[in-house]
Formats: C-alpha cells, sequence, structure tokens
C-alpha cells in the first residue's frame, strides 16, 4: 500500500496548533494595567487618604507605576523614584501612592504575589 500525502491535512493540523497557542497565549499573559474613570476616581480618593491632591499627571503616574511594576519593577523603587522625582513628598506618601496605583490599576498583580509597601 503507497502512502499518499494529504496537503489540507497537514494544513489544518497546523492551523489547530496556532489556535491553541495562541488562546493559551492570551489566557495565560498578565493584565495590562488600564484603567477607567471609576478607577481614576478610587486612585485620588486613595492619593487623599494619604494628604496627595491629585490630578491629571497623578493618574498619570498611577498608570505608569503599574506598568512599570508589571514589567519587573518593585514597589519599592517606584516609591523611591517618586521621591525623587517629587521631593515635596514625604516617604509615607510616595509608599502611599505606589500602594494606590497596584490598588487602583492593577490589582491583579496585587493576586500575584506583588507586595503592597507597609506604611505607617
Amino acid at each position: 500500500m503507497t502512502h499518499v500525502p494529504r496537503p489540507w491535512v497537514t494544513a489544518v493540523s497546523r492551523g489547530i496548533v496556532s489556535i491553541v497557542a495562541a488562546l493559551a497565549a492570551l489566557l495565560l499573559s498578565t493584565p495590562a494595567a488600564h484603567g477607567d474613570s471609576g478607577d481614576d476616581a478610587n486612585y485620588q480618593e486613595l492619593l487623599a487618604q494619604y494628604g496627595i491632591h491629585g490630578d491629571v499627571n497623578s493618574i498619570g503616574w498611577g498608570h505608569r507605576i503599574c506598568n512599570r511594576i508589571s514589567q519587573g519593577s518593585s514597589p519599592t523603587a517606584e516609591a523611591q523614584e517618586l521621591r525623587q522625582n517629587s521631593p515635596q513628598l514625604t516617604e509615607q506618601q510616595a509608599d502611599g501612592e505606589v500602594n494606590a496605583a497596584l490598588m487602583s490599576y492593577c490589582i491583579a498583580l496585587v493576586g500575584q504575589g506583588v507586595q503592597l509597601i507597609q506604611t505607617n
């Protein structure tokens, strides 16, 4: 008996493998740090608890903090950078701003083991 090649079977198999791989990658990927207006309001409320009265710039910082942490930075490193860029912030305020960003924009990272900064 002679083996007859069936190119359509190979093509279908490759297509199915590609679809399964794409779905697996989608399901296993870390959620991006995107927020809506409700997240922005929550972020600003949390900032106010630390005496920070946020504006559009602080919302941008919150998203930036989450993006950098999702790419491997630590909350402590982000708080240190905040203090360097905003010397008017106290240590507690910078730590609180990082925690507010985590709780408002990227809570999934906390669920994956990223630790909030302990504040006094």
